[in-house]
């Protein structure tokens, strides 16, 4: 890896996240190198849920990527990620890779929405004045698009203590497994 000390530092401001981003380029079956996105992309550093976030340019390819360092109890994240992919394919970004971190936390990598970074605003940025469109248009996408629309679907009649009784197991028997 070209430069890796001077990598280390312009990369996580957490030196297992920095050291796991640099064995992934070596060893995860990229073989290239890895350095910052200059400019550097404005959401770097820490997100909402705590997770370490950072754009890189990876190369030969893919280009540039997001890499989000997840906190360990969001370990498990790639996983629910990849449940998204096989039940709504057509609405879900891949993830590119995950590669783990060696302390309970995991890298996942995914290309940016729109193929650029620099274009996009988050809903963080938005002004009070585009924040109640933005709220409004996502909400409604959801509701008619991200499950083909509205839809009535056949139920089966329960109580609420047979629900609460099924969810309940469900939630104890995916405790035990784990």
């Amino acid at each position: 890896m070209e430069n890796e000390d001077g990598l280390h530092r312009d990369l996580f401001d957490d030196e297992p996240a920095s050291d796991a981003l640099v064995q992934w380029a070596r060893h995860g079956g990229h073989g290239g190198t890895v350095r910052p996105l200059a400019p550097r992309w404005r959401p770097t550093g820490v997100s909402a849920s705590g997770a370490l976030l950072i754009a890189v340019l990876v190369a030969p390819r893919p280009g540039a990527v997001v890499v989000k360092v997840s906190t360990a109890e969001q370990a498990g994240e790639g996983h629910t990620h990849a449940r998204a992919q096989r039940t709504a394919p057509d609405r879900v970004a891949p993830l590119l890779w995950t590669w783990p971190v060696g302390d309970g936390r995991m890298l996942t990598f995914q290309s940016p929405a729109g193929e650029s970074l620099y274009d996009v605003d988050t809903m963080a940025y938005l002004g009070t004045r585009e924040l109640p469109d933005a709220c409004a248009f996502v909400t409604r996408w959801l509701l008619t698009e991200w499950n083909d629309g509205p839809a009535v679907r056949e139920t089966v009649p329960t109580t609420l203590s047979t629900l609460l009784r099924g969810e309940l197991g469900a939630l104890t028997r995916s405790e035990l497994v784990s």
